[in-house]
């Protein structure tokens, strides 16, 4: 009955709601446009065998790595990717190691039965947490497979919270083969939805993934060997401000005019860097007073100055960048939900980020650990960059040793869940 319901009231208006949408929504319009004629389904060699993945757009990163280890480890099969949101377009056309990416099908028992029988994959991963009820249910009812691997399940999350989330949801996981939890209490969660659930812990591969990615440095146009001390002999601090949106920058900026004063150097670095948004972030800069410089009129082998404010109008660098630094904050905890810290974190950095982090568990382990901070507001931000002014290099090195000695720890989730696929197909 949920499946009929959702699949012939609740998707349809939703549907609806998104076409609406599309008209106004750059992204959703390409949304529509990519899935025209049932752009889905593909040629490809018959005789083919596929492990399929599937991913909403940037949970892309937490199947890179198995991606990778399967490549090495079951060269018989090639790899599928369906994707939802177009943003992830980029990431795909530029792994070598996805041999065929596709968006998903509209989300109807139909498609999902016509994909399946065109494909015929054997197993199906769904990275973190983009379970689409018919795909799962038809993956299902053909027999194929499922792992739900990097998977969350926060307390406050509707899924769980509440009664008809769990009513839905928990149909959905019934029909999911396994479930890969990052921690303790995900599976705690996840066992709420049903007792006869198949859930192991096996930690995060996105940890895998931002030691892999740091691991083969992009180039860039800045000096890496010049952050160690200033011309005044203290250590230098380099500040980035990584995938922020207008409501992030409105309480960076004002933060940034003190600790600019005693040496700051800053590199901001918008999620979206298109023109409109680099326009009003020099205009809010020079209101303040500040001066800045956009990263693509610098010269190479660019010496980063004391009180100096680099805007970054290029994508695809931001973790070379945080590599520069030893204080960032990651942008959209002003906004909505905060993107990923696991890059700074891997980089070593005391990250910091405001108000709405809950749907990251790294951003609530990591203030745990004392590896990342809460601010609030610019007076909070200012505070901590004051005090990073004022901290010694040796207590820098120390603390960022002690991040990265957790990162590395927490690694190595990848080849648990290669190593699964691998052995049910085989099975």
């Amino acid at each position: 009955m949920t499946s009929v319901i959702y699949s012939f009231i609740l998707y349809p208006l939703m549907h609806l709601f998104f076409y609406a949408m599309s008209f106004k929504n750059e992204k959703i319009r390409l949304g529509f446009e990519l899935r025209k004629n049932k752009s889905w389904i593909k040629p490809f060699q018959r005789d083919t065998k596929w492990i399929w993945f599937h991913c909403a757009s940037g949970e892309f990163e937490y199947a890179k790595p198995v991606i990778t280890r399967l490549k090495e480890i079951l060269p018989t099969h090639k790899i599928l990717v369906t994707f939802f949101s177009s943003s992830v377009l980029k990431s795909l056309r530029s792994f070598s190691a996805v041999d065929l990416a596709v968006p998903m099908p509209w989300d109807t028992p139909w498609n999902w039965k016509e994909f399946i029988e065109h494909y015929k994959p054997d197993i199906l991963a769904i990275a973190r947490t983009d379970t689409w009820p018919n795909m799962i249910w038809q993956a299902s009812r053909a027999k194929i497979p499922s792992v739900l691997f990097s998977a969350t399940l926060p307390s406050t999350s509707g899924r769980v919270a509440s009664f008809w989330g769990r009513l839905l949801y928990s149909q959905i996981v019934d029909n999911i083969f396994h479930i890969s939890c990052v921690s303790d209490l995900d599976a705690d969660n996840f066992r709420l939805l049903g007792s006869s659930l198949k859930i192991s812990v096996d930690g995060d591969t996105r940890y895998d993934q931002v030691i892999a990615r740091l691991a083969s440095p992009r180039p860039i146009k800045f000096q890496s060997s010049t952050y160690v001390t200033s011309s005044i002999g203290r250590a230098k601090v380099v500040f980035v401000a990584g995938s922020t949106w207008p409501e992030d920058e409105h309480v960076i900026l004002p933060a940034l005019q003190g600790p600019l004063k005693k040496g700051l150097s800053a590199i901001l670095a918008p999620h979206e860097p298109n023109e409109w948004h680099l326009r009003q972030l020099e205009l809010s800069l020079k209101k303040l007073n500040i001066v800045s410089q956009r990263y693509s009129k610098i010269s190479e082998n660019f010496e980063l100055p004391e009180s100096f404010v680099c805007i970054v109008d290029e994508v695809g660098i931001l973790a070379e960048l945080y590599k520069l630094s030893t204080l960032s904050f990651v942008g959209g905890s002003f906004k909505k939900s905060v993107h990923s810290i696991m890059e700074p974190s891997a980089a070593g950095n005391l990250t910091l980020f405001g108000p709405y982090h809950r749907n990251s568990r790294e951003a609530t382990i990591m203030k745990r650990m004392g590896f990342a901070a809460e601010v609030l507001n610019s007076q909070d931000l200012q505070k901590l960059l004051m005090d990073e002014l004022d901290l010694s290099s040796v207590d820098k090195m120390a603390r960022r040793d002690s991040i990265l000695k957790f990162v590395h720890e927490n690694t190595g989730s990848s080849d648990v869940i290669a190593s699964w696929i691998k052995n049910h197909i085989q099975n």
